[in-house]
C-alpha cells in the first residue's frame, strides 16, 4: 500500500542512543607568518522479509510508485557554505517502516544524506549500490550523516522501525570554520585552511576519518582504528571530512 504525497512533516525531537550531534567550536588562533598553505581544493566530481510503505517525497522516489513532493531547502553544491542558491535542487524526503529500495534520482555533484531511525531495534542498515561496505551499520536507534559516493543509484534500507531518510548536496554537511566535536556518525564541511588536523575518539568500536577534496574520485583515509584515539593527521582544508564513530570524538584542524 502507498501512502499519498504529504507535505514535508514538522520537525520533530531528535532521540538517539547513542546520539550523534556535532558542535561547532571558535575557531583556532591565527597561523604564524611563513607557515606554508596548502592548496584550495574543492568536492564535487564524486559522489521481503516484512510489508513495507514508503513514501518518497522531493526528487527522489522509492521503486514502488509514487508521487513525489518536494520540501523547502537546500543549496547547490557549489557553494562553499550552506545554504539556497538559485536553481537548487531541493532535498529527497524518504520515509518508511522496515525494509526500502530507493531508487535516486538527484542532480550531478557531491550528495550527502541524513538518516534517522529513533525507534529501530535490532540490527540496522543501509547500502548503496556501488559499493560492498555499508553506509550505515547499527544497533538499535540510529541518527547520523554520511556522504554518497559517485556511481549510486540505488539505495536499500533495512531497518525494524520507522525511519526518514534525506539526500541532498552539500548543504546537508555540517559547516565549521575551525574545532569541532559531537557524537557518532558526521560529515563536516571543513572551510577554513589547514595543514593537519589533531583527531580523538571515545569509542569501542571501529572509528574512522576520511576527507574529500574537488577532483578527488575516492575518499582519502585519515584513520582507521578499534575503539579510542587520539593523534595528529595529515588533513588540507578546505575539505569535506566524514567521521564514523559509536562515540565522542572531536576535530582541531591546523
Amino acid at each position: 500500500m502507498i501512502r499519498p504525497p504529504q507535505a514535508p512533516p514538522s520537525p520533530r525531537p531528535t532521540l538517539v542512543w547513542p546520539p550523534s550531534t556535532v558542535r561547532a567550536q571558535p575557531p583556532a588562533p591565527a597561523r604564524e607568518p611563513g607557515h606554508r598553505r596548502p592548496r584550495t581544493l574543492w568536492p564535487w566530481a564524486i559522489p521481503a522479509a516484512a510489508l513495507v510503505v514508503v513514501t518518497a517525497m522531493a526528487v527522489g522516489r522509492a521503486d514502488d510508485p509514487a508521487t513525489p513532493s518536494a520540501p523547502p531547502g537546500a543549496g547547490p553544491a557549489a557553494n562553499l557554505a550552506p545554504g539556497p542558491g538559485p536553481g537548487a535542487a531541493p532535498p529527497s524526503v524518504y520515509q518508511g517502516n522496515g525494509y526500502g529500495v530507493l531508487t535516486l534520482d538527484r542532480p550531478p555533484g557531491q550528495q550527502i544524506l541524513r538518516f534517522e531511525c529513533q525507534t529501530c531495534t535490532g540490527s540496522t542498515q543501509l547500502r548503496a549500490d556501488n559499493s560492498d561496505t555499508p553506509l550505515v551499520e547499527s544497533v538499535g536507534p540510529y541518527s547520523g550523516r554520511r556522504w554518497i559516493e559517485a556511481g549510486a543509484s540505488r539505495l536499500t534500507v533495512r531497518a525494524a522501525g520507522e525511519w526518514t531518510l534525506t539526500v541532498g548536496g552539500v548543504d546537508l554537511a555540517t559547516p565549521t570554520d575551525g574545532p569541532a566535536s559531537g557524537t557518532g556518525d558526521a560529515v563536516l564541511l571543513l572551510r577554513g585552511r589547514s595543514t593537519r588536523a589533531e583527531v580523538t575518539n571515545r569509542g569501542r568500536n571501529r572509528f574512522l576519518v576520511h576527507q574529500l577534496h574537488r577532483g578527488d574520485t575516492t575518499p582519502t583515509t585519515l584513520v582507521d582504528r578499534i575503539g579510542s584515539y587520539a593523534g595528529t593527521v595529515p588533513l588540507a582544508g578546505p575539505a569535506l571530512v566524514q567521521i564514523t564513530s559509536s562515540g565522542d570524538w572531536t576535530l582541531t584542524p591546523q
